[in-house]
């Protein structure tokens, strides 16, 4: 299982508007998977849904360095921007085939 976060901002804490925003943004991140996989994470998230965390740090001005992470049980969803490029990922507990296959999980 991933590492509960420590920090960021509980979704119950997010207003309607922001949660739906959140939503937004994992599916953002499932529309890149086949139907089959997004459709079986998407199911996986939902049901955690509630536990998700959002994190932010950085600037709000676009195009300078910025970073955020949605973290829970068993997701990891991260985009940091350093102003020169950007990296993001997508990582779930069975993000390698079955559950206990991905080297996230936690010993």
């Amino acid at each position: 299982m991933l590492a509960e976060p420590p920090d960021g901002l509980p979704r119950s804490r997010l207003t309607s508007s922001q949660q739906g925003t959140l939503n937004e943004l994992i599916e953002e991140y499932l529309a890149v998977l086949s139907e089959p996989i997004a459709l079986t994470l998407r199911r996986e998230i939902d049901d955690r849904r509630e536990h998700t965390r959002f994190g932010w740090a950085g600037s709000r001005t676009e195009g300078q360095p910025h970073y955020y992470a949605l973290l829970g049980p068993g997701l990891l969803i991260e985009y940091n921007n350093s102003g020169a490029h950007m990296h993001t990922i997508l990582r779930t507990d069975n993000d390698f085939g079955a559950p206990g296959n991905s080297p996230t999980r936690q010993p």
